[in-house]
């Protein structure tokens, strides 16, 4: 193990495609640590495990507390935790590991126990609560939720500052495409959790000061990009409910806005859209562009500044196995994971997104660098070439 981690144990549960991406893009990470344990629900197959020699692989639920429990005990300490696992109650699940060395990071707010009507606010005000650990909590990391909130920062605090008034606009334009079966739609990533967050959560945004949640369906509007009329839909996710937290942040949205077919297909029963959704195996070639993009606008001096990433699926799923979208998930997570190696994070005590998380250096100048330096390429946009997004169908 490289003497100066923290960690001695990386436990990652939850191994699906974006457990593969992380492996498959960083597998000099294993190096960082004396012992790499793989969690699923399901018996792995070693083919799916990347440089599986190195690895333990268990299977198991970490919503069983007695597994858990000997999961924990039988690690060197201290642990760092990944939970990819979309399905689980995040609170309780940092809550048992709180009496443990553990650190802990999960890519998603998951879902809350009894939870009969769903609201990103009820959400995040439970998945947020602080538990007892002197190990750090990192909660909703990825790329959105996520590394999106410390771009928005970054931007913040090379325009007005903290004596600003700011709108932030974040948009998700993605062409995925792949060879089709039957009457199927390809996705880039679970529709589950892509439905849920389309169909199944209302609208959240916050307007003029205020945070609103709307009925269902979620908020159709249209975005029109490089000459292109394209239709997006207005959805609740984490990251802005927790940038919509951050004091002179008066306005927050997220918006999707995804091939046709896709858009399309939201209009239909969700059993129907989730049936023919899909997503492609790592050994079917994948096409087109994922665009993220991160907008903000000074309100008071109306100055506006847009980072972008984008993706080539094709090219990354050449040279990776992964498509665009796994790949900034993955990249995303790492660099969460390089945060917690590097001890740049300050504060115990309190679940940290990338939105509130008080970092070490008193500038962003040394997260930029680690940014930059981690392969994740954020390019500015010229202000005629940010997104237009217009509301209504």
């Amino acid at each position: 193990m490289n003497q100066q981690s923290p960690y001695a144990t990386l436990i990652i549960a939850g191994f699906g495609s974006i457990g593969q991406a992380i492996l498959k893009l960083r597998v000099n990470i294993t190096d960082k640590f004396e012992k790499i344990v793989i969690v699923d629900r399901r018996a792995l197959r070693r083919e799916e495990i990347p440089g599986e020699n190195r690895y333990e692989v268990v299977s198991g639920d970490i919503k069983d507390h007695s597994f858990l429990d000997g999961l924990i005990s039988k690690a060197p300490k201290p642990v760092l935790f990944l939970n990819l696992s979309t399905d689980v109650d995040t609170f309780g699940l940092r809550l048992f590991l709180s009496k443990y060395p553990v650190a802990y990071i999960d890519s998603g707010a998951g879902v809350v126990p009894g939870d009969s009507a769903p609201s990103i606010q009820k959400m995040m005000e439970y998945v947020t609560k602080p538990v007892k650990s002197p190990y750090p909590h990192l909660i909703c990391q990825g790329i959105n939720p996520g590394m999106v909130e410390l771009i928005a920062r970054i931007l913040m605090s090379k325009m007005a500052g903290e004596g600003g008034l700011y709108n932030i606009e974040v948009i998700e334009i993605d062409s995925f495409t792949a060879p089709t079966i039957d009457d199927k739609i390809p996705l880039a990533w679970s529709p589950e959790v892509f439905l849920d967050e389309m169909s199944l959560l209302p609208t959240f945004e916050k307007k003029n000061g205020l945070c609103f949640e709307y009925p269902l369906p979620t908020k159709e509007v249209k975005v029109y990009w490089k000459g292109k009329e394209m239709r997006g839909r207005v959805v609740a996710h984490e990251d802005i409910w927790s940038l919509s937290r951050i004091e002179g942040v008066v306005g927050a949205r997220f918006i999707y806005s995804l091939n046709d077919p896709i858009m399309e297909a939201i209009s239909l029963p969700y059993e129907e859209v989730l049936r023919r959704l899909y997503v492609p195996d790592n050994k079917t070639p994948v096409f087109g562009v994922d665009t993220v993009i991160v907008h903000v606008k000074e309100v008071e001096k109306s100055i506006s500044r847009a980072l972008c990433w984008s993706v080539d699926h094709l090219k990354t799923w050449e040279r990776y196995g992964v498509n665009g979208v796994q790949y900034q998930t993955g990249m995303s997570l790492l660099f969460s994971v390089e945060l917690l190696l590097k001890g740049v994070i300050e504060g115990r005590y309190h679940p940290y997104t990338l939105s509130n998380i008080p970092f070490n250096h008193g500038n962003y100048g040394y997260l930029e660098r680690m940014i930059k330096e981690a392969g994740i390429l954020w390019k500015e946009l010229e202000i005629g070439s940010i997104p237009e997004v217009v509301e209504g169908s």
